[in-house]
């Protein structure tokens, strides 16, 4: 298993503090072990956010949710992630914020969420986002989202008000579902990205025949 190192900070909002753990510009493989040196007095188990900025990955390794459980907040920037489904979040059962900004994703399953049903937040800004399964908003409180910047979709929803061009959070879902509309089963087109639609692990590549 391949290293990433991490450092460990106080990050403060408007109304909270967070602990976190933030990687930035190194590779981040399937099978990652996340180490680094914590602040004093603190463990994994206090870890509330994780920010992954300028890195190469494909894939979310599910060893992050198995190494910091209690992750409210995950932030995915300009890393090249290439894909998202299902069992890359479910070790992370207390999500409430998803930020994934700036990747290479083209597909986001409609069951995306079936096992993190706290998110509220969600920004998928600057991807290359063309099909979308309808149901991925069903189920969840949500308080913002956002497509913005993306192929077949470009705009965003926010709670209470509409600044900006936001849309309601009905016109959201009919835009999802009219301009987003996958293309085939989603089982099948999420083989088509190299994913398992049973487990989530990578589909290998079929080598080349040899004459």
């Amino acid at each position: 298993m391949a290293s990433v190192t991490c450092t460990f900070d106080v990050r403060t909002t408007m109304t909270n503090h967070f602990y976190c753990c933030e990687a930035k510009n190194q590779d981040i493989p399937i099978n990652a072990i996340f180490t680094g040196k914590h602040r004093l007095g603190e463990n994994n188990r206090r870890v509330k956010s994780i920010f992954i900025n300028l890195c190469r990955m494909t894939i979310i390794p599910q060893t992050l949710g198995l190494t910091f459980v209690n992750i409210r907040n995950l932030y995915i920037n300009n890393s090249s992630l290439k894909s998202i489904t299902k069992f890359d979040l479910v070790n992370i059962e207390h999500l409430e914020r998803i930020h994934v900004i700036g990747n290479d994703i083209e597909f986001l399953p409609g069951d995306l969420f079936e096992f993190t049903k706290k998110v509220k937040y969600l920004q998928f800004g600057r991807n290359k986002i063309k099909y979308i399964g309808p149901n991925i908003l069903e189920g969840l409180d949500v308080r913002s989202a956002s497509f913005s910047g993306n192929v077949n979709i470009n705009c965003w929803y926010c709670e209470g008000k509409l600044p900006n061009n936001a849309i309601s959070l009905e016109q959201l879902k009919w835009k999802i579902r009219n301009y987003c509309e996958p293309p085939m089963d989603e089982r099948e087109l999420l083989k088509t990205y190299g994913r398992n639609p049973d487990d989530g692990h990578s589909i290998p590549k079929k080598k080349p025949r040899l004459n």
